[in-house]
């Protein structure tokens, strides 16, 4: 009964804009999604371990800054946010160290 409640029809939510939070919007799949979520008219907020994107012109996307390892976090990324997508993973996974391990895969 609950599942019945919850789902939605996309065709009934497709021009209803939205405010998504994407982590790993640099990475590859990342920026398909957020190229596509800019594409709809929606808003895009990006949260970056890179300050450079801080200061970035950019008028579509607000960018937030966190640091994972030291527990940093813009808490004003959240305001207003519908929908939050999570791509988030290590830059050097391919070598798959214990800590890349570690951020990538929760057991």
């Amino acid at each position: 009964m609950l599942l019945a409640k919850l789902q939605i029809n996309f065709d009934q939510i497709k021009n209803i804009l939205m405010r998504f939070l994407v982590t790993g919007a640099t990475g590859l799949i990342g920026k398909k999604i957020t190229e596509i979520i800019l594409n709809r008219g929606d808003k895009l907020s990006v949260l970056t371990t890179n300050k450079k994107y801080l200061t970035n012109s950019n008028h579509s996307i607000d960018y937030y800054y966190w640091n994972p390892e030291l527990g940093v976090i813009d808490e004003n990324c959240i305001d207003g946010v519908d929908i939050v997508i999570n791509l988030a993973g290590s830059p050097n996974c391919s070598i798959m160290d214990q800590k890349s391990k570690k951020i990538n895969f929760r057991q």
